[in-house]
C-alpha cells in the first residue's frame, strides 16, 4: 500500500523531529489542562461503538457513574499521559495520540478537538472509523503528523483542513472521500508528504499544489481525478515521489515535469494519457522508477531516456509507441526490469542491451547475496511488437535475467545457443513468431526455468533430450510447430510438471510412460502428431488431471485405468485413434467434465444410464465407433456431431442439439436469443449468399459472431444448406489453427438453427477493399500480413491435416481481420475432405477468385487473373507491378515492392496449366515466412 511505502520514506526524516516534541510523559501531573483533557477522551471512547470489548482502551479510566456530576471528582491518581497509546509533554498536555490498528468503530464527531491544544501527532489509521472528518479539526493548531488513512471516511475533505498551521504530513489514503481535493491545502506551506490515495476523489488537480514547494511526496493515486496534469507541478522542485496513476486524467505529459530534478518515482500508469514522452523526461538524473504503462501514448520512445543512469525500473507497456527501441536503452547500467510490451515499436532488438548485465563486484553487505540479487537485468518484456529480424546471441550476455518475453513480435532465425547461458531464467516465451531450426540443447543448462514457451513457430528436429534436465519446469508448451521424432525419456523426469502441449507437430513413437507420474500434472496435450502404442498408463496418478488431449494419433489399446478416478477432468480428446474398449465400463466419475471427444476409435457398447456421473457436460462426439443403444435422458442437452448407427436421442428434444465447448448448451442459445433480441436487424454486422451474420454480447463479458443460415423454401436447397452447415461443423471441430476462425459450437434446432464463432473486430477483408476509405488503412505491408496469413491457413489444411481438407470457396469476403489485421479464414461449408488413398478432383465452389491478385489490385479482376495464368507470365519481366498495384495505396518502398513482386510471381505459378508445375501451399508458407519481415505500419 502507497500510504506504508510513504510513510517508511518520510519516518526517517521527522522521526527525530517528532520524538524531540513528544517524549517524556509526565508522572505527576495534576493541572487543569491534562484533566479536561482526560475527560474530552473519555467523552470520546464512549461514542464508539463496542467499547466495552476494545481491549486497547481498557487503561482509558471510565467515567463516574453519576454523569451529572462533576468531572472534578474524577480520580486523576490514573492521568492520560500514562494511558494506552497516549503521550505528553513535560506540562502533562497531550501531544501524540497513537491508535493505529486499534479495532476503533465510531466516528470523530464526539472527539473535542478544542481540548487538545498541543496535539501534535494524531495517528488513527487501519480501524474503522467513518462518517466525515469533522471541519473543527482546524483547531489542531499545532498538528504536524496527521494520518486517517485505511479507515471509511466520506464525503468530502473539509476546507478547513487549510487553516492548519503546521502540518508537515497528512495521511488520508484507503477511505471512502469524495468530492475534489480543495485548493486550500496549497495553504499548508510546511507539508513534506500528502497522501490522499485510494479514494473517490475527483475534479481536476489544483493548481494551488504548486505552492508546496516543501512537498517531498505526493500520492494522488487511484481516484477519479479528470482533467490534465497541470503544467505547475513541474515548479515543485522539492519533490522526489509523485503518484498520479489509475485516475481519469488526460491530455499529455507536461514537459516541466522535466524540472522535477529531485523526482525518484513518476507513476503515471493507466491514467489515460495520450501524446508523446517528452523528450524532456530524460532529464530526471536521479529518476529510479518510470511507469507510463496502459495509456494511449504515441510517438516513438526518447532517446533521451538513456540518460536516467539510476533508473531501476522502467514500463512503457500497452501503449501506441511506434518507432525503433533507443539504442541508448543500452546506458541504463542499473536497469533491472524493462517493459516495452504491446506497442507498435519496429525494428530490431538494440545490440546495446548487451550492455544491460552485472557491471560491478558485490557490496561488503552483498558477499552472502546469489549473483542473481545484486546484478542487473531481471526482466525484459518486449512482446506483442513488430519488431524483425533475429533474436541478437548478446542477450545470452545477460546473466541474472529471471523473465525473457519475446512472444508475438515477429521475430524470425533460429534460437540462439547463447540463451542456454541465461542459468537464472524462470520464464521464456519466445512463442507466436517466424523462428525456425532445432530447439538449442543449451536450454537444457537452465534449471532454475519455471516456464517455457515455444509454441506457434516453424521449429523443426527433434525434442532435446536435455529438456528433461529441467527439474523446476512446471508448464512446456512446444504445440504447433513442426517437431518430429519421439518424445525424450527424459521428459519422465519432470516431477514438478503441471502443463505440457506438443499437439501439432510431427512427433511419432511411444510416449515415455513416466509422463504422467507428477503429481501435480493438469493439462497434457498429444493431440495431432503421429505418435503409437499405449497411452501413459498412469495418466491421472495425481489425480489432478483437468485437460488430456491425445486426438488425431495412432494410439492403441485401451484408455488407462488411472483415468477412471479423475475427478478433476474438464476435457478429454480422444478421438482419430485405434482405441479400443467398452464405453459404458471404461470411463470413471468425471462431476467436472465439460468436453467429451471419443470419435472414429474402436469402441463398442452403449451409453448406460451410469452416464449421469457427467453433470457439466456441454459437447459429447462418439461417432466413427461401434455404439449402440439410445442417449439416456441425463446427457441428451450434450450432443454428438455424428450419430452412430441405432444410437439416437431418447425422446423429443425441444431444445434442440447444442454444442458450445465453453458454456451449458441450452443457456448459452438463450442468451444469444437474447442477446440479438431474436436475431433482429439491429445486430446484423453481414449477410452472404447462405447466411447472415449477428453480433451477440454474452453475459459473461465474450462477444461472439453468430452465422444463422437463410430459411429456404425449396427442399433440395434446403439439404444442400443443411449439409454445407454440418460440413462446417464437421471441419471446424477437426482443425484448430491461428489463422482460420475458431467455432466455439453451434446449435441445430427447429426454430433457429446457427454457428457460433470468435468475434473479429474488422470484419471481412471485402468490407475493407470495397471502401475507399477503409482500403487506404490496409498498407502494403498489412496487405502482405494478410497473404501469408491465409497461405499458412492454406498449408495447414492441405499439409498439416489428416485427411487433408481443401477450402473450395477462397475469396476477401472469406478472409476476417482481428483488430491486429490478422487473417482467419472462414466458412468451410463447402470444404472438402481428400482421401490419401485415391485421386481426387476437386472444383471450385464458390466465387472464381484468388486472393494475392485481388489484395494487390484493390478489386476482383477475371482479366488480370487470366493474364496471370497465361504461359508468359511465368516470365517475371511481364509483371509490371505499377500497371497492377491499387492506386489508391501511395507506392511502396523498394524492400516492399520485392515482396509484391514475390507474391505475384507465386499466384502466377499457382495457376499454371501444368497442375505438377503448380508449388504446393506448403512452399508459398514456406517462401512468404522466410522472405525479410517488414514493419506492418509501412
Amino acid at each position: 500500500m502507497a500510504s506504508s511505502i510513504s510513510k517508511r520514506v518520510c519516518s526517517t526524516l521527522f522521526t527525530f523531529l517528532l520524538f524531540a516534541q513528544l517524549v517524556c510523559p509526565s508522572n505527576a501531573v495534576s493541572s487543569s489542562a491534562s484533566t479536561m483533557e482526560a475527560i474530552a477522551l473519555l467523552k470520546w471512547k464512549s461514542t464508539l461503538q463496542n467499547e466495552t470489548q476494545t481491549s486497547h482502551l481498557s487503561s482509558w479510566t471510565s467515567l463516574p457513574n453519576n454523569r451529572s456530576n462533576s468531572y472534578t471528582d474524577l480520580n486523576l491518581s490514573t492521568n492520560p499521559c500514562t494511558w494506552f497509546g497516549i503521550s505528553c509533554n513535560p506540562a502533562g498536555s497531550v501531544i501524540r495520540m497513537d491508535l493505529t490498528n486499534s479495532s476503533l468503530k465510531g466516528t470523530l464527531h464526539g472527539f473535542i478537538f478544542s481540548s487538545f491544544p498541543n496535539l501534535a501527532y494524531l495517528e488513527l489509521s487501519l480501524n474503522d472509523l467513518f462518517e466525515t472528518i469533522p471541519s473543527k479539526i482546524s483547531y489542531l493548531s499545532k498538528l504536524i503528523y496527521l494520518d486517517l488513512s485505511g479507515n471509511q471516511f466520506s464525503e468530502k475533505i473539509p476546507l478547513e483542513i487549510g487553516l492548519l498551521t503546521n502540518p508537515q504530513i497528512i495521511y488520508l489514503c484507503g477511505n471512502q472521500l469524495n468530492g475534489s481535493i480543495p485548493k486550500e491545502i496549497g495553504h499548508l506551506k510546511s507539508l513534506t508528504v500528502l497522501d490522499v490515495c485510494i479514494n473517490f476523489l475527483d475534479g481536476s488537480i489544483p493548481t494551488s499544489l504548486a505552492d508546496l514547494r516543501n512537498l517531498i511526496y505526493l500520492s494522488l493515486f487511484h481516484n477519479k481525478l479528470s482533467g490534465s496534469i497541470p503544467e505547475e507541478i513541474g515548479q515543485m522542485k522539492s519533490l522526489i515521489v509523485l503518484y498520479l496513476h489509475e485516475n481519469q486524467l488526460e491530455g499529455s505529459i507536461p514537459t516541466s515535469l522535466g524540472g522535477l530534478e529531485n523526482l525518484t518515482i513518476l507513476y503515471l500508469y493507466k491514467t489515460h494519457l495520450s501524446g508523446s514522452i517528452p523528450q524532456e523526461i530524460g532529464k530526471l538524473k536521479y529518476l529510479k522508477a518510470l511507469d507510463l504503462s496502459e495509456n494511449q501514448l504515441h510517438g516513438s520512445i526518447p532517446a533521451s531516456l538513456g540518460n536516467m543512469t539510476n533508473l531501476v525500473y522502467l514500463a512503457l507497456f500497452e501503449n501506441q509507441l511506434s518507432g525503433s527501441i533507443p539504442r541508448e536503452i543500452g546506458n541504463l547500467k542499473n536497469i533491472k526490469d524493462i517493459d516495452l510490451s504491446e506497442n507498435q515499436l519496429f525494428g530490431s532488438v538494440p545490440a546495446s542491451f548487451a550492455n544491460l548485465r552485472i557491471s560491478r563486484k558485490p557490496t561488503f553487505l552483498e558477499r552472502n547475496k546469489a549473483p542473481e540479487e545484486i546484478g542487473q537485468m531481471k526482466s525484459l518484456n518486449l512482446h506483442e511488437n513488430q519488431l524483425e529480424g533475429s533474436i541478437p546471441t548478446s542477450l545470452g550476455g545477460l546473466e541474472n535475467l529471471t523473465i525473457l518475453y519475446l512472444y508475438k513480435t515477429h521475430l524470425s532465425g533460429s534460437i540462439p545457443q547463447e540463451i542456454g547461458k541465461l542459468k537464472y531464467l524462470k520464464a521464456l516465451d519466445l512463442s507466436e513468431n517466424q523462428l525456425h531450426g532445432s530447439i538449442p540443447a543449451s536450454l537444457g543448462n537452465m534449471t532454475n526455468l519455471v516456464y517455457l514457451a515455444l509454441f506457434e513457430n516453424q521449429l523443426s528436429g527433434s525434442i532435446p533430450r536435455e529438456i528433461g534436465n529441467l527439474k523446476n519446469i512446471k508448464d512446456i508448451d512446444l504445440s504447433e510447430n513442426q517437431l518430429f521424432g519421439s518424445v525424450p525419456a527424459s521428459f519422465a523426469n519432470l516431477s514438478n510438471l503441471i502443463s505440457l502441449s506438443l499437439r501439432e507437430n510431427r512427433l511419432s513413437g511411444l510416449i515415455p510412460q513416466g509422463i504422467g507420474d507428477s503429481m501435480n500434472l493438469k493439462s497434457l496435450e498429444l493431440g495431432s502428431n503421429l505418435f503409437s502404442g499405449f497411452l501413459p498408463q498412469n495418466i491421472c496418478h495425481g489425480g489432478s488431471l483437468q485437460n488430456f488431449s491425445a486426438d488425431n494419433n495412432h494410439f492403441t489399446g485401451r484408455v488407462p485405468q488411472s483415468l477412471k478416478n479423475c475427478t478433476s477432468l474438464g476435457r478429454l480428446f480422444l478421438d482419430g485413434n485405434q482405441l479400443i474398449g467398452d464405453i459404458s465400463k471404461d470411463f470413471g466419475v468425471y462431476p467436472n467434465l465439460r468436453i467429451i471427444n471419443l470419435g472414429d476409435n474402436n469402441f463398442h457398447g452403449k451409453i448406460s444410464s451410469n452416464w449421469g456421473w457427467c453433470p457439466k457436460l456441454g459437447t459429447l462426439r462418439i461417432s466413427g465407433n461401434n455404439i449402440i443403444g439410445s442417449i439416456p435422458p441425463e446427457i441428451e442437452n450434450s450432443t454428438q456431431l455424428h450419430n452412430d448407427p441405432g444410437l439416437a436421442p431418447s425422446g423429443q428434444h425441444e431444445g434442440g442439439l447444442l454444442s458450445v465447448s465453453t458454456f451449458d448448451g441450452r443457456k448459452l442459445y438463450e442468451e444469444i436469443i437474447r442477446a440479438t433480441d431474436g436475431f433482429d436487424d439491429m445486430y446484423c454486422t453481414g449477410r452472404g449468399g447462405h447466411g447472415t451474420v449477428y453480433k451477440a454480447n454474452l453475459p459473461t463479458g465474450e462477444i461472439v459472431a453468430v452465422k444463422k443460415p437463410h430459411q429456404l423454401r425449396d427442399d433440395h436447397e434446403e439439404r444442400f444448406q443443411q449439409d454445407q452447415f454440418l460440413n462446417e461443423i464437421k471441419t471446424l471441430t477437426e482443425i484448430r489453427h491461428r489463422n482460420i476462425v475458431k467455432l466455439h459450437g453451434f446449435c441445430s434446432h427447429a426454430r433457429h438453427s446457427f454457428l457460433v464463432y470468435a468475434y473479429l473486430e474488422r470484419g471481412s477483408l471485402a468490407s475493407f477493399l470495397e471502401n475507399e476509405d477503409a482500403a487506404k488503412v490496409l498498407s502494403w505491408c498489412k496487405r502482405l500480413n494478410i497473404v501469408k496469413g491465409v497461405a499458412h491457413a492454406l498449408s495447414y489444411l492441405h499439409h498439416d491435416c489428416s485427411p487433408p481438407i481443401v477450402h473450395r470457396d477462397i475469396k476477401s469476403s472469406n478472409i476476417l481481420l482481428d483488430s491486429q489485421y490478422e487473417a482467419y479464414v472462414s466458412d468451410f461449408g463447402t470444404a472438402q475432405f481428400l482421401k490419401l488413398d485415391s485421386s481426387n478432383w476437386t472444383s471450385l465452389a464458390g466465387t472464381y477468385g484468388f486472393v494475392a491478385p485481388e489484395l494487390v489490385q484493390g478489386k476482383h479482376s477475371n482479366d488480370f487473373i487470366t493474364s496471370l495464368s497465361s504461359p508468359t507470365s511465368a516470365n517475371s519481366s511481364i509483371i509490371e507491378l505499377k500497371d497492377v498495384m491499387d492506386q489508391r495505396l501511395p507506392s511502396p518502398a523498394c524492400q516492399v515492392k520485392d515482396k509484391l513482386v514475390t507474391v505475384l510471381k507465386l499466384a502466377a505459378d499457382c495457376l499454371n496449366l501444368c497442375p505438377q508445375s503448380r508449388p504446393t501451399m506448403h512452399m508459398i508458407s514456406q517462401v512468404l515466412s522466410s522472405a525479410p519481415q517488414i514493419a506492418r505500419h509501412s
